[in-house]
């Protein structure tokens, strides 16, 4: 869950909440990172499965395209569902304070708004920590999402907590490796 700025005021338009969290981070520096994303990537996409609670694991592939200074992602995604083949798109913009993004699949599309709230640089990539107001299972949650980038390695992990949960749960997870360029 990218190739264009968001309209402003789209967010508002849509109903988005106001970020989490508000508290000081290196939003140039993530803007920065965001930017080492680009490029063709190929793993795996992991998620908790509602019905039976278990992890099913799917063979993933994502190309990515980031704005010069970071301020857009597109994400083209490609994962094999058992039986069919989806594909989906992310547009996502950073605007210095806020991550917002529109998510596609399948003819429908999700918006959702996150504030940066950690991002650190590390010796060969960086992490970062975003929250967000959304839903779990049908249920209003908090939304923590994990990336990280160790040289050519992307993990992205979301987490929710619900009203009825303390700690947040596992729900989805990308692991992937970055392509040469026609691989």
């Amino acid at each position: 869950m990218l190739k264009h700025l968001l309209v402003p005021g789209l967010a508002a338009a849509l109903g988005i909440s106001a970020p989490v969290l508000a508290q000081s981070v290196d939003g140039d520096a993530f803007a920065e990172a965001l930017t080492t994303l680009n490029g063709d990537w190929s793993g795996t996409l992991e998620y908790r499965d509602y019905r039976s609670n278990e992890r099913v694991f799917l063979p993933h592939a994502r190309t990515v395209s980031t704005g010069p200074a970071g301020e857009y992602i597109l994400t083209e995604n490609a994962f094999t569902d058992p039986g069919y083949t989806v594909h989906a798109a992310e547009l996502t913009s950073w605007d210095g304070e806020r991550m917002r993004s529109v998510y596609s699949r399948g003819g429908s599309f999700e918006v959702s708004e996150s504030q940066l709230v950690k991002f650190e640089q590390t010796e060969n990539g960086w992490r970062a920590e975003l929250r967000s107001h959304g839903s779990d299972n049908g249920q209003p949650a908090e939304i923590r999402y994990l990336w990280s980038l160790n040289g050519d390695s992307l993990r992205a992990e979301r987490q929710a907590r619900t009203d009825t949960r303390e700690d947040f749960v596992f729900r989805n997870r990308i692991e992937v490796e970055r392509q040469a360029r026609g691989e």
